[in-house]
């Protein structure tokens, strides 16, 4: 239920331990460039220098900030679709658990569906509208009674 947003993606790139892999497998290079793309910015990524790193190492220390009015990144819709999944997965999830004796596959692979939620951006909006469905169809085989099979009368 969790997700990387920019104050998580900041601290992994300041763990003294990354930073020594870049060293180690990338010698003789002298210039680090990421490519990001901050939700303020839109959804193509651009290129940063190397002062990034040193951003992230201050941004990393912004995560209380995260999901409070003072967050610059939880305004955006895709932000707030995010923080509004872990609640959406749990009610689906109660509303399921009654049918487990009888459909524990489905209900299985409907609590397993939620991991095709990945990327970002648009990437991430299909990938979630994707999810939503397959989502929707197991949870919908699960809610329907099976149909009671015709009997002609004689």
């Amino acid at each position: 239920m969790a997700y990387k947003d920019e104050y998580e993606v900041a601290r992994l790139h300041s763990l003294p331990e990354w930073q020594a892999q870049l060293r180690d497998r990338f010698t003789g290079t002298t210039r680090i460039e990421m490519h990001l793309a901050p939700p303020f910015m839109g959804d193509k990524k651009r290129a940063f220098g190397p002062w990034m790193l040193k951003a992230m190492g201050l941004l990393r220390h912004g995560r209380f900030l995260r999901a409070s009015m003072l967050d610059p990144f939880g305004h955006t819709a895709e932000r707030r679709e995010e923080a509004a999944l872990p609640g959406e997965y749990i009610a689906g999830l109660e509303a399921l658990l009654p049918h487990l004796a009888t459909h524990a596959e489905t209900i299985c692979a409907w609590a397993e569906a939620a991991a095709g939620i990945k990327g970002y951006g648009p990437i991430k909006a299909r990938n979630l509208a994707a999810t939503r469905a397959r989502m929707a169809a197991l949870h919908n085989a699960v809610m329907t009674p099976p149909k009671e099979p015709h009997v002609r009368a004689a």
